[in-house]
């Protein structure tokens, strides 16, 4: 099965960049997404995109842990930023 860019560029945001996730939804393994992936600058920078605005969603989530005194939260914090 061939995968087109089309495709891959549907799925990127639904799976937020999980190159596994597509090719698991596509029938095929994430290194063939990752080697289409490549051939695209545009599809690259998609790619990019949806993985830097989950790290966002990912830094907020912990700030409001870290502001609501989560302790976890608050070490894991402190031991990876202080």
């Amino acid at each position: 099965m061939t995968v087109t860019l089309e495709q891959i560029a549907e799925l990127i945001p639904k799976f937020r960049g999980n190159l596994a996730a597509i090719g698991r939804a596509l029938g095929v393994h994430r290194s063939a997404i990752w080697k289409r992936v490549q051939t695209s600058v545009a599809l690259k920078k998609m790619l990019l995109d949806e993985r830097e605005s989950f790290k966002d969603n990912a830094e907020t989530t912990l700030q409001t842990k870290v502001l609501s005194g989560d302790t976890t939260s608050l070490i894991f914090f402190l031991k990876t930023q202080a």
